[in-house]
């Protein structure tokens, strides 16, 4: 009768656990871009919408994604599910997928051409983090100063990965500077330079005068960098947008642009939601 007793207490506890990092925030992350949107459940991850022309129709609205590169998906944070998920233009992504009652299996491939065979890639997620919060970092302004994600708490945080070398951020450079003046006292913005030279970034705030804050994150295969899964297999990717909650908490990722943008509507209605 004891033992039965603890393993319930057992079951309870880690019952909890599985929730823990959504009731912490009260609302679930999602990760996104043009073609899906996932948000988080406690068993994986649940297709909102998507692109099914895009997608090749291999995903369908309600699709609950239970495994992910023979990994439990439930296990998996935003980041790492979004680095899985932009290297599919790269490799086949084996998936288990939840639908009707039912578990299929799919393979994600995003390229053109045939899909080479599956198989699960254990180095993918070497070093991005898999948690819930996002990973700290402390790097330097323009002006010599330094800046701490951790010291944020409190406010909203954008953290946006992104090049004056990559012409889709520029062209989502006008997104920010909306954001930045729209939520003045609730939002932050810090702008994370990869492959910069501080030359460069001096020119590019001399022209634009961004409303946020330039860090440099200094190289694509950096310790931040990494840790955001800013990097996937075969390409560097940005940019990437992290939004994080007052709490330290992810809740929302988006990788890539396309015009137009759902960034900034995602962002307005994360906000608005807390």
């Amino acid at each position: 009768m004891r033992n039965i007793t603890g393993m319930r207490r057992i079951a309870i506890a880690l019952l909890a656990l599985s929730f823990s990092s959504l009731a912490a925030s009260g609302q679930p992350s999602k990760v996104g871009d043009g073609f899906m949107l996932l948000t988080q459940e406690p068993d994986g991850w649940h297709v909102d919408n998507v692109n099914r022309k895009a997608l090749k129709n291999l995903l369908e609205p309600d699709d609950v994604i239970s495994r992910i590169d023979a990994r439990d998906a439930g296990s998996l944070g935003p980041l790492a599910v979004r680095l899985i998920y932009g290297s599919a233009f790269e490799r086949t992504i084996p998936l288990q997928v939840q639908r009707g009652g039912r578990s299929q299996k799919v393979d994600l491939w995003l390229s053109d051409g045939p899909a080479p065979p599956d198989k699960p890639d254990p180095a993918t997620l070497k070093d991005v983090s898999l948690a819930e919060a996002a990973p700290d970092f402390a790097l330097p302004a323009l002006d010599g100063s330094t800046t701490r994600l951790s010291a944020l708490k409190g406010k909203w945080v954008l953290v946006s990965f992104w090049a004056t070398w990559c012409g889709p951020c520029m062209q989502e450079e006008p997104i920010f500077n909306r954001l930045a003046d729209d939520y003045k006292a609730k939002l932050t913005i810090l702008a994370l330079a990869l492959k910069e030279t501080h030359a460069s970034l001096e020119s590019f705030s001399a022209k634009y005068k961004p409303h946020y804050t330039i860090l440099d994150a200094g190289s694509l295969k950096g310790p931040v960098a990494l840790a955001y899964g800013v990097t996937r297999p075969g390409a560097s990717s940005v940019p990437i947008s992290v939004l994080v909650r007052p709490d330290g908490t992810i809740a929302y990722v988006h990788g890539g642009y396309e015009a137009p943008s759902p960034l900034e509507a995602r962002i307005r209605d994360a906000i608005a939601g807390h």
